[in-house]
């Protein structure tokens, strides 16, 4: 089969009151392209950090245009095999988390396409020789990052770390993810979520001591010390059921995130 893509479409339909605001990012090779794009450039590609996404490769061409400031579409172009992926950016412009939302190749055995309705991504996908349509996943947008119910529901329960008694346990309430952390000194709730790199994100959580970059080497602090983060974020390992969070810094970036655990990295594994 020589069917070739190289045209991707972002559409805006104009449908009836239930699709109001409704979406489709596709990969097409009978639609003309809706959106100015721009180039990206090797060079390009490692600044912007998109290298979380994938290694850059030339023989591919790579496209970056805007849904929102901090919301852009990216393309992987190739003459058999097309993706497009949803990325947030922070305020550098720098990689802050992604979503693969639409695939296909010249094989004609896969397709993804994704329908966007106000803040939810609905992921499906098909065999092109199939009647049969399936959705494979479904994103939320929440707080300029992806959040995604599949993982939100694996990670329900508790994750404990034996070495200094702390716990988190993560529950699931009227479509949110909740969490309480649990240490010998305290106990307290807040909000979470997880982004779709796998990270899990604890809105709330006040750090114990914080420096930043205010402490010389020679242990001295420079000025005034900044504000105490309130919010913790780590990698998620789905396939052993742990987190590690690193719990302190050094001199030139000092920092306790939690005083009562004595190791640097602190593992919380789930309990099964």
């Amino acid at each position: 089969m020589n069917k070739i893509f190289t045209i991707i479409v972002l559409t805006l339909l104009s449908c009836n009151a239930q699709h109001k605001n409704q979406e489709i990012i596709e990969i097409s090779d009978q639609t003309t392209r809706k959106v100015e794009r721009t180039k990206l450039t090797k060079e390009l590609w490692s600044k912007y950090g998109f290298f979380n996404i994938e290694t850059f490769n030339p023989e591919f061409e790579y496209y970056i245009s805007d849904k929102t400031d901090d919301l852009k579409v990216i393309e992987r172009v190739y003459e058999h095999e097309n993706y497009i992926w949803l990325c947030f950016i922070n305020q550098h412009h720098f990689y802050k988390d992604h979503a693969e939302v639409a695939y296909d190749n010249a094989e004609g055995f896969l397709t993804v396409r994704s329908e966007i309705t106000d803040d939810t991504i609905i992921i499906k996908t098909w065999n092109d020789f199939s009647e049969i349509k399936s959705t494979i996943d479904t994103v939320r947008i929440v707080k300029k990052t992806f959040r995604n119910k599949t993982k939100e529901n694996k990670v329900v329960g508790t994750w404990i770390n034996k070495t200094s008694n702390l716990s988190f346990t993560l529950t699931l309430k009227d479509k949110k993810l909740y969490y309480t952390f649990t240490s010998p000194k305290r106990s307290f709730t807040n909000t979470a979520y997880i982004t779709h790199n796998n990270l899990i994100v604890f809105n709330g959580f006040e750090w114990s001591e914080y420096a930043g970059g205010t402490i010389d080497d020679e242990g001295t602090e420079k000025h005034e010390a900044p504000p105490l983060p309130k919010e913790i974020g780590c990698a998620i390992d789905f396939e052993n059921n742990k987190f590690i969070i690193q719990n302190y810094g050094n001199a030139m970036n000092y920092f306790v995130i939690i005083e009562e655990a004595e190791e640097k990295y602190v593992q919380f594994v789930k309990q099964l």
